[in-house]
């Protein structure tokens, strides 16, 4: 069995052979005008334009594209009375409607591209922009399936060769308070880890039945997080938050995962083809489990931990906490918000004429979430290896047409469906 953590020097040699020509990242100028632009109009990237703005004085918003009109209308209403409502430079010429609006944005060569469109999008809209040699902050997660994933390593590793900046929606990473604590629970606060544990349990959901006025294409596009093939299932889309979290305290991604899931209220044709429920156990090559479940079931309370357990104490994550031999408790709410903070170093670095690109973590959360999906869909041990060599897609090759007919597959089910 190949170690998880040599992973990525693997990855690198392939990104090495694919005979990529040098292009030089555009360098973001000390006092000089740095131009942004966003794909994906929605409330997450209408917050990241926001975010670039305030990161950058000299920043302006000179573009953005989604294929739905009232997204783009709300999204520039909404920065129209913002606090950087005065760097918003958007134009009716440069505001792309459909799905090439990217290619649009991208051949006015911004200096900055925001990627926050539905995760389906999220490989070929990075390597086009690292393609195009334009720095790119792109939301969690980075793709649907394992061929997506191996895609965005790739390209990550263009980035690097081609001096191109990244920076990776995964926040909990520049929280301070989180970083502070993993580097104690890394430095040995609680001793060896003997068990992990997740639980992110609500009561959300985000059905959308379909309007007259919307053809099913647009619908179905519309309503992407309900449809595996465009979110990757809600334990890749939002759980990978926490999947990550705990894996980066561990230091290392697991080499199988068991689980199970399935959907008691999210039924019906409004509710696409997800899970409402996973429960997964994910196995680690010291023989450390961690366990994590997650549920979005209406009615439900919610709750939410990560906790880490160790042979000297424990630690309560999300309460920046340590218990046992080496007390210790964060107290600090003098901190940037995570989403402002990732923005703030990742300007910073650019105008040093840095290109910071310390993004691998975000593909092998997203694989470990994928993993989690994987074994729940099928009832299947699966491991890590299977699972990063599968070749199972989700989707089309491509989604260039709103004509265009957007299978729906039916709702995985243990036992019957099989690891591919």
């Amino acid at each position: 069995m190949s170690d998880r953590r040599t992973f990525l020097s693997t990855a690198a040699a392939a990104g090495a052979a694919l005979g990529v020509t040098p292009l030089a990242g555009a360098h973001v100028q000390e006092g000089g005008p740095v131009k942004v632009a966003l794909v994906g109009c929605g409330g997450r990237g209408t917050g990241a334009a926001a975010q670039a703005l305030r990161a950058e004085p000299n920043a302006v918003l000179v573009g953005v594209a989604d294929p739905f009109q009232d997204k783009i209308d709300r999204c520039l209403k909404g920065l129209a009375v913002s606090d950087v409502a005065d760097r918003v430079k958007v134009t009716p010429e440069t505001a792309f409607l459909g799905l090439d609006g990217y290619k649009k944005l991208i051949a006015m060569q911004p200096d900055v591209m925001l990627l926050a469109t539905p995760t389906y999008y999220r490989p070929e809209h990075l390597e086009a922009c690292v393609d195009a040699g334009i720095h790119t902050f792109f939301e969690k997660p980075v793709a649907v399936d394992a061929p997506g994933v191996r895609r965005v390593l790739d390209t990550i590793q263009k980035a690097k060769e081609t001096n191109v900046g990244l920076l990776g929606g995964l926040c909990w990473r520049y929280d301070t308070r989180m970083v502070d604590l993993v580097n104690r629970l890394q430095d040995g606060a609680i001793g060896d880890f003997v068990v992990l544990d997740s639980i992110r349990h609500s009561g959300y959901e985000r059905t959308l039945p379909k309007r007259d006025e919307w053809s099913d294409t647009e619908w179905k596009l519309r309503s992407w997080y309900n449809l595996n093939w465009l979110s990757g299932d809600f334990i890749v889309e939002q759980f990978v938050h926490d999947v990550d979290m705990l894996c980066w305290a561990k230091g290392e991604y697991p080499k199988s995962c068991i689980a199970t899931g399935g959907r008691i209220n999210r039924v019906g044709e409004a509710n696409g083809n997800i899970y409402d429920h996973f429960a997964c156990v994910y196995s680690f090559e010291d023989g450390v489990n961690m366990h994590a479940t997650t549920r979005q079931q209406p009615g439900t309370p919610n709750k939410y931990r990560n906790l880490v357990f160790g042979t000297k104490g424990s630690s309560d994550m999300m309460k920046f906490q340590i218990t046992g031999e080496n007390r210790y408790r964060n107290r600090d709410r003098n901190v940037t918000q995570m989403h402002q903070a990732e923005h703030d170093v990742f300007f910073e670095a650019l105008r040093k004429g840095e290109t910071p690109n310390d993004v691998e973590y975000m593909a092998l959360s997203t694989l470990c979430g994928i993993l989690g999906r994987e074994a729940a869909y099928t009832g299947e041990e699966i491991s890590w290896e299977q699972m990063l060599t599968s070749n199972k897609q989700y989707g089309p090759d491509t989604v260039s047409s709103m004509d265009q007919q957007l299978e729906v597959g039916p709702t995985p089910v243990p036992g019957k469906t099989r690891f591919a």
